[in-house]
């Protein structure tokens, strides 16, 4: 079984974005059995923070803006959110 959606980062690793914000990652290397796990979008942004240069609360902060956008509810309009816009179309 292979995942249908997400983006292939290497080696039969799969990283699928949920609409709640958490990340879905299938891994299919051909040697070893399929396998998922699935991590909520705190866990997601604390993981993406802590491979930073300077993991502390504000690169967080800065992490949870990227992944989850504007905490105030506006439009987040960068070329990542209207390339998965085109690719995924829009939540």
């Amino acid at each position: 079984m292979t995942p249908k959606k997400g983006v292939h980062a290497k080696d039969g690793w799969y990283f699928l974005r949920a609409p709640d914000g958490g990340v879905t990652i299938h891994i299919t290397p051909a040697d070893v059995t399929y396998e998922e796990v699935t991590l909520d979008a705190n866990m997601w942004c604390w993981i993406v923070t802590e491979m930073t240069l300077r993991p502390d609360a504000e690169a967080f902060r800065r992490v949870q803006f990227l992944h989850e956008g504007d905490p105030r509810g506006e439009s987040v309009s960068s070329p990542i959110t209207r390339l998965r816009e085109n690719v995924y179309g829009k939540d």
